[in-house]
């Protein structure tokens, strides 16, 4: 077998195409960076949507931070289409999208949900994501390349909670729910190309259009109930006891944890205030539960669990209420009651009343 004396000639890369005579200065890509961002968004919405659903303290604290990450890819989103010439990051997008973001929502149970968002929505734009960066130029869109290399860096964290996640918590996906968004995924082009939009068919946020409901209490693994009433010593010690300061700022800022998971329903039902207000709720809520873990923190260093003291949320008497008048209709012990509080919480769900603060409950 004989050597060439020369390589074959380098075949160049087919780039896509930005600006067209027909685009009239507009870049093509602006509509599709629309289109990712609103699925960004519509992941952000997931996310705080199930999020109180989540049980487990360490998975609490990455949903809560996931919950950023999806604030600062939309942002990053939004920035990069504002500097195109014509690019208006409010821009209208096609409601096949949010027939797609509404389809992941309403999932059977909280491990579908989890499933739909990072296994079919999650991956299928890390790889649209890749397969863009592969084929624009990489001088003339250097920018989108970088962002998007930024947030597919974000979204393998993500990933890799879920990963974990799934390996303590083994689940099967409901196959009609799988069929169902994987069909609407393919109709949305697998986001590889911008979808036409018309003025009677533009996309809504996500679950605005559907009669999804948040969960009314935050779900827990930990008791609600201490196991001793020690906070009556801690407040008769408080004056004069520094030791008993130092676990009343503890026990104090663990309790701040409860603080994100009332603002993953201030994120949801306030759909329709601008987007730097859901940015800077998303910070806050992301900065409070890492409170909440640091006052954790400090009650493991003195050696103090949960177990003793209790999670116990700001809804607490509401969360009593509850658990006693279900042992009164079901004829069971309070004890047991307050066993089973995760179980059986969780069928009550809340949302804002029209025109007040008041929540609305139903089972």
């Amino acid at each position: 077998m004989t050597t060439p004396l020369v390589d074959p000639p380098i075949v160049p890369a087919v780039r896509t195409v930005l600006v067209a005579p027909d685009s009239k200065q507009k870049p093509r890509t602006v509509d599709l960076l629309n289109d990712w961002q609103y699925m960004e968004k519509s992941l952000h919405r997931l996310i705080v949507a199930w999020g109180k659903d989540v049980a487990e303290w360490n998975d609490k604290s990455m949903i809560h931070r996931h919950v950023w990450d999806q604030a600062e890819c939309v942002r990053r989103l939004r920035e990069r289409v504002e500097q195109f010439p014509g690019g208006k990051a409010d821009a209208p997008v096609s409601n096949r999208l949010e027939q797609l973001a509404n389809a992941v929502l309403l999932a059977p149970c909280l491990d579908d949900a989890l499933d739909g968002i990072y296994e079919l929505i999650l991956k299928t734009l890390v790889g649209a994501y890749g397969e863009y960066t592969a084929k624009v130029h990489p001088i003339h869109d250097a920018p989108t390349i970088a962002l998007l290399h930024e947030i597919n860096q974000i979204k393998s964290q993500q990933w890799l909670w879920y990963r974990d996640y799934r390996r303590r918590h083994p689940h099967k996906t409901d196959a009609a729910y799988r069929a169902r968004v994987t069909a609407l995924l393919n109709d949305c082009g697998q986001f590889r190309a911008a979808l036409p939009v018309t003025r009677d068919a533009e996309a809504r946020p996500a679950g605005v259009n559907t009669d999804f409901r948040l969960s009314r209490f935050s779900a827990r693994t930990e008791p609600i109930l201490p196991k001793q009433p020690f906070m009556d010593y801690v407040r008769a010690d408080f004056a004069t006891n520094i030791e008993a300061r130092r676990l009343f700022w503890a026990y104090g800022y663990m309790l701040e944890k409860n603080l994100p998971d009332d603002q993953l329903a201030w994120i949801y039902y306030g759909h329709y205030m601008p987007w730097q207000w859901h940015h800077d709720i998303s910070r806050h809520l992301w900065d409070e539960s890492r409170h909440g873990d640091s006052g954790y923190s400090r009650l493991c260093d003195f050696g103090i669990s949960l177990e003793e003291v209790g999670y116990s949320g700001y809804d607490q008497p509401q969360r009593v209420e509850e658990l006693n008048k279900i042992a009164a209709e079901r004829g069971i012990p309070l004890d047991e009651a307050y066993a089973r509080q995760r179980e059986l919480l969780a069928p009550t769900s809340w949302s804002p009343s029209p025109g007040s603060s008041c929540i609305s409950t139903s089972s």
